[in-house]
């Protein structure tokens, strides 16, 4: 019996039709390849699932509860297809070690893992103990525990080798590199916004004008929604930052800044976020369900917080403002971020508790094309070509099962 190809993605939270976008999986299924999910949030994390109340499964999604399961369900479907694996699942925790080890030393199918930033990373504090972490510690001890046993099981991981066949990177820069010593291939593809954005463009060539007829502000995690925070239930995730204080700051600066240059702002809402059209807390301006590649040709400047978001901005040169508060000014840890995605891309940056006059408007729409072709390559991609990343894993499936 000829055996027909599977990409089976093992996710460790919950898969939703975001995640389908994301991961290309319509393209993928036009290449006859079958997709299936394996979901593992109840199994590792089951104290994150309240992020997702709000969030539907997608279809072809199997909930994995057990690591018996997980065995007895790739045993079957090897009997049918010719299998992949995207591995999605780090080892920071027991369970996640084993699942690891049996990936590694019990089964036969190719193994791919996507371990790229897509984004600068800052330095780890090289001082381990500082009076901020004993307080952090002290009033979170969980925050404290999930630290030390995510580095312990990553240390265990290494150890033990349990390395995949293959290592997807977009970009130069945050990848684990010491794999390349120990027989893994390094393939290089696209950040999962990029890739979008090529599949997008290559659907839908460009019509009518060009026109910069609007103002993007991509939205992130906060303050109405929670986010990380329950991961490592923190409850000082951003401890200062409030819903009461940074919304009517943020509807007023925009109000400002549709004046100025006399274009709508139009806000492109976080996926872990579910905005109505048009809410009080934006000013009532439109929460576009459109996808940000679909709006980025036509934008004039994007706004944002900190967004991975911020590719589509710099591979389509697209102007970035950054912005902040008094708020988030006290948490250091944030700043040391937005400074480091500054400097990267060479974009301005504005605390909306200041005075609007402050903001100098010719400056904010320029450019550092310098910056932003070396950010591309460091972040995005080295590939010299324009190729989507599902036909980079169909070329994989042509390699390993002709």
């Amino acid at each position: 019996m000829i055996k027909k190809n599977l990409f089976l993605i093992l996710w460790s939270w919950r898969w939703r039709p975001h995640d389908d976008l994301r991961y290309e999986i319509s393209q993928i299924k036009n290449r006859k390849i079958k997709v299936l999910v394996f979901e593992f949030i109840e199994f590792l994390y089951p104290h994150f699932t309240p992020a997702y109340k709000n969030y539907s499964t997608s279809k072809n999604v199997i909930k994995i509860r057990r690591l018996k399961e997980l065995k007895a369900r790739i045993k079957i479907l090897e009997k049918k297809y010719n299998i992949i694996i995207l591995n999605n699942l780090d080892s920071i925790s027991f369970k996640g070690l084993l699942i690891n080890y049996y990936l590694k030393k019990n089964q036969t199918n190719t193994v791919i893992e996507f371990k790229s930033a897509q984004v600068p990373l800052s330095k780890k504090n090289s001082k381990i103990f500082t009076y901020r972490k004993f307080k952090k510690f002290i009033n979170t001890p969980l925050t404290a525990f999930y630290y030390a046993r995510s580095i312990f099981f990553s240390y265990v991981e290494k150890k033990m080798k349990l390395f995949p066949d293959y290592l997807f990177r977009a970009g130069l820069k945050h990848y684990p590199n010491y794999m390349s010593n120990y027989g893994v291939t390094i393939k290089d593809i696209n950040s999962l916004d990029y890739s979008n954005y090529l599949t997008y463009k290559s659907k839908h060539k460009k019509k009518g004008n060009n026109l910069k007829n609007y103002i993007l502000y991509i939205d992130s995690i906060g303050p109405n929604f929670k986010g990380d925070e329950l991961l490592f239930k923190d409850k000082d995730w951003l401890p200062n930052f409030t819903s009461k204080n940074w919304y009517p700051l943020l509807t007023n600066f925009f109000k400002k800044l549709e004046r100025k240059f006399n274009n709508k702002v139009i806000i492109v809402p976080h996926p872990k976020t579910k905005h109505k059209n048009k809410p009080k807390y934006f000013g009532y301006r439109p929460v576009s369900k459109k996808k940000i590649f679909e709006l980025i040709d036509n934008s004039k400047l994007v706004i944002t917080r900190m967004s991975t978001a911020i590719s589509y901005a710099i591979v389509c040169r697209k102007p970035i403002l950054f912005i902040y508060s008094n708020e988030l000014h006290l948490t250091e840890n944030y700043m040391n971020e937005l400074s480091l995605h500054i400097n990267e891309t060479g974009s301005k940056v504005f605390n909306i508790n200041e005075n609007f006059d402050k903001l100098k408007l010719n400056s904010v729409l320029k450019i550092n094309k310098k910056k932003y072709s070396l950010y591309k390559k460091n972040y995005i991609t080295v590939l010299n070509k324009s190729i989507p990343n599902y036909k980079i894993i169909q070329k994989i499936f042509n390699k390993h099962y002709r």
